[in-house]
């Protein structure tokens, strides 16, 4: 009997070891243009040495939105973000180790108001869009739900 005990708790063990656990992740766009106008925004997850799993394609409307979550299996994922017809890209890896919050800072100024804020136009952050228009995405991942959201 004592055998019997040790083979099958020898044998849960296994079983928990190869089923991964699912954790959820969270997307939250920003669209903080002042322009009032749609953006379009692909966002995919892409598994480590496998191909793209997409989340959303979608128009992005001012103010903050709520993405549908994903469960996501314990790994390495890369995320990559797409804006303005790909004028726009963002990369970043993710490990999925417990729940994740993913945010996405989305703006466009024209280059007088950048000034203004910033003092300067800082290329490396802002990309051409269209006519004085420049455009810039930030990528956030958190490990726990941020106070503001």
């Amino acid at each position: 009997m004592k055998k019997l005990w040790i083979f099958w708790l020898a044998g849960l063990l296994c079983l928990s070891a190869t089923t991964s656990k699912k954790h959820t992740v969270w997307f939250y766009i920003n669209n903080s243009s002042q322009l009032n106008q749609p953006v379009d925004l692909s966002l995919s997850i892409i598994p480590k040495d496998e191909k793209a799993m997409m989340v959303a394609n979608q128009e992005l409307k001012t103010g903050l939105q709520e993405l549908p979550s994903q469960k996501l299996s314990e790994g390495v994922y890369e995320i990559r973000v797409a804006a303005n017809q790909n004028q726009l890209n963002l990369s970043q890896m993710l490990t999925i180790d417990s729940d994740r919050w993913v945010i996405i800072n989305y703006e466009v100024q024209d280059s007088a108001t950048i000034v203004q804020t910033n003092g300067f136009l800082d290329t490396t952050h802002y990309k051409k869009v269209s006519g004085d228009k420049y455009a810039s995405m930030y990528l956030y991942i958190d490990n726990r739900r941020p106070p503001n959201l």
